[in-house]
């Protein structure tokens, strides 16, 4: 006959283990799940060892309008091994979802674009850079999401290029934190010019966080000095019309006042003029004109 408590003992020293781990599995599968939701371009540094990216929303399918940008390096003397699987899209002959690889930076020579069922596909640099780019229009029917694995080898067999194909970025321009330079203009304009979400050109454009009374302080502060600089500007201009009406009153009494004079002046030169000059006295004789 079977002892039932040591049956029972059995039973939970192996059910108990099994419990723990699909917990351990059922708290960190989502957040390992999360963290590559939001792997929306990035830099990823893999010195000489590796490291796995993904497009967003993996493993579902990528989002619409995705412009996603990973720059790749590897360690000095290293070259970036890159295997990727990835199913994108064409729209009337032309790709229209698409992995764009480049050698290097994003002015680098172009290893391909890939827009149809890719797997398993494994490509080179010649450096120790590599530029990977997805880019996605408005529609998504049948790709699928980016599984990619970038690997550090060795470089012994070929010369290699030291040449630095991520160039630094100017005073004018943005660094994002995909080593990508944008111009400052583009910062908060509603696109990911970056090809990255953290620290990159629309991270950080949000909308103060405050709360309802500060927002109700701010809004009657904000009221109130508007309604005083209408009061000013209408002051200001009352002031002046009133002005104006006052220079006008007085130019037109000192033309008043001119005319007036102008006519007195004229009368009197006209009563002087319109005077009879003496009569001649007839009684004089020649000889009392005489000298």
């Amino acid at each position: 006959m079977i002892d039932r408590t040591l049956f029972e003992k059995r039973i939970n020293c192996k059910i108990r283990p099994a419990f723990v781990y699909f917990l351990v599995v059922l708290v960190f599968l989502p957040q390992c799940t999360s963290a590559a939701m939001k792997s929306c371009g990035g830099y990823v540094d893999i010195g000489s060892g590796s490291k796995f990216f993904y497009s967003p929303n993996t493993p579902s399918q990528y989002n619409t309008v995705s412009n996603c940008i990973w720059i790749v390096q590897a360690a000095s003397y290293h070259r970036v091994n890159l295997t990727f699987s990835f199913t994108g899209e064409r729209y009337g002959g032309e790709c229209s979802d698409y992995l764009e690889i480049r050698d290097g930076g994003p002015s680098s020579p172009l290893i391909g674009i890939y827009c149809d069922t890719h797997t398993q596909v494994n490509i080179e640099s010649t450096n120790v850079w590599m530029y990977v780019q997805l880019k996605s229009d408005l529609i998504t029917g049948s790709g699928t999401h980016l599984d990619a694995f970038a690997l550090a080898v060795r470089n012994t067999t070929t010369p290699f290029d030291l040449t630095d194909r991520v160039p630094e970025c100017r005073s004018y321009e943005f660094e994002c934190a995909n080593h990508m330079c944008v111009s400052m203009s583009y910062r908060c304009d509603n696109y990911n010019d970056c090809g990255c979400i953290a620290d990159c050109d629309e991270d950080g454009c949000g909308s103060l966080s405050i709360d309802m009374a500060t927002q109700v302080s701010i809004s009657v502060i904000v009221g109130v000095a508007v309604f005083l600089c209408i009061c000013l500007m209408a002051y200001l201009i009352e002031s002046k019309n009133s002005w104006n009406t006052h220079k006008k009153k007085i130019e037109e009494e000192a033309e008043a006042r001119r005319s007036q004079n102008k006519r007195g002046s004229r009368a009197f030169v006209k009563s002087r003029l319109s005077q009879k000059p003496n009569t001649y006295d007839s009684s004089l004789k020649l000889t009392d004109c005489e000298v």
